[in-house]
């Protein structure tokens, strides 16, 4: 299985299943893990996990997420979000983790 696969069973570690709206981008913040997935729970080799370092969001649900990312060209990135929906990534995002 793969690190959200894991992270989703792990004890003592919070999963929140990316749904694109305001309870998941309020429920996330520095240091929770993103899942990307090009098909939800299929291991294709596009596949990708980073951290978030910053989320800024307004009350609208538009700004943008800052990560920071391991074994990649780039080491950091920033999302933009809008209405709640994380865009401008690699893969569709399918969920987060933190501890």
């Amino acid at each position: 299985p793969g690190p959200r696969s894991w992270w989703k069973s792990a004890s003592g570690y919070k999963y929140v299943e990316n749904k694109n709206d305001q309870a998941t981008v309020n429920a996330i913040g520095p240091g929770y893990a993103i899942f990307m997935e090009t098909q939800a729970g299929v291991f294709t080799g596009k596949e990708h996990v980073n951290f978030i370092k910053t989320k800024n969001v307004d009350a609208r649900g538009n700004g943008t997420i800052d990560t920071l990312d391991s074994n990649a060209k780039v080491k950091g990135r920033t999302y933009t979000v809008t209405n709640w929906a994380v865009t401008g990534t690699s893969y569709p995002v399918r969920g987060f983790g933190g501890h």
